[in-house]
């Protein structure tokens, strides 16, 4: 398999097997299956499970191409799957509890290796159904407390601050958040699509000045 070479639903197995998470994970002798998960448009995912015990033998398999999965004409670095790696391991380190395991990354193959936190309802889906959530503010805040203040310059040196700031630094992400979260749905943009029942909401949308003016502070932040 080549660097930029796609996994699929059978090399994904045949890749797990070659490592130490077929042995730490699974016995070494389960029987796997997998199933590439439609989550997101960047990254390839795929959920591997033994074909005995699914629910706790299991774990996500993400891998970074040089162009979005959805979009391949979007080129895109490869670089990202390192910084999420380093990222995930220092938020683990502060925060074990809101941040899943990590148990292998390939940084030749931009290939991670995740638990897989199959016993968990993605939030989006329970608010759609009405479930509350009473601790999430609490553990919101406690996450980015932790991970904000153990990264600042009130708990770092000068010196570590300044270098870890250029380690995770994407300039085509930061782009692509403020082009199609900060910038292109408010105003006219063939990027955008919407139901032409939704007209006038768009169109109110598009003339709010103020509105405009909140979410441009937002992007600086």
């Amino acid at each position: 398999m080549t660097d930029s070479q796609a996994l699929n639903e059978q090399t994904v197995i045949d890749y797990i097997k070659q490592t130490s998470v077929f042995s730490h994970i699974f016995d070494g002798n389960d029987d796997l299956k997998s199933q590439q998960i439609a989550e997101g448009n960047v990254n390839l995912l795929f959920r591997v499970s033994s074909e005995h015990d699914p629910i706790h033998k299991s774990v996500i398999v993400k891998q970074a191409l040089p162009y979005a999965w959805r979009y391949p004409d979007f080129k895109m670095p490869l670089d990202r799957s390192r910084i999420e790696y380093e990222v995930l391991t220092i938020e683990g380190r502060y925060c074990p509890q809101q941040v899943p395991e990590i148990y292998h990354f390939d940084e030749e193959k931009h290939i991670l290796i995740i638990e897989d936190l199959n016993q968990h309802l993605v939030m989006r889906e329970g608010l759609m159904k009405q479930i509350r959530y009473p601790l999430v503010a609490n553990h919101i805040g406690t996450f980015m407390a932790r991970t904000l203040f153990y990264t600042s310059d009130l708990y770092l040196s000068s010196g570590e601050k300044k270098a870890m700031v250029p380690k995770f630094i994407n300039p085509v992400l930061c782009k692509v958040q403020e082009d199609l979260v900060f910038t292109q749905p408010y105003m006219d943009h063939p990027n955008n699509r919407w139901s032409k029942l939704l007209e006038p909401q768009v169109r109110q949308i598009h003339q709010d000045d103020d509105l405009r003016s909140e979410i441009f502070e937002l992007k600086e932040l």
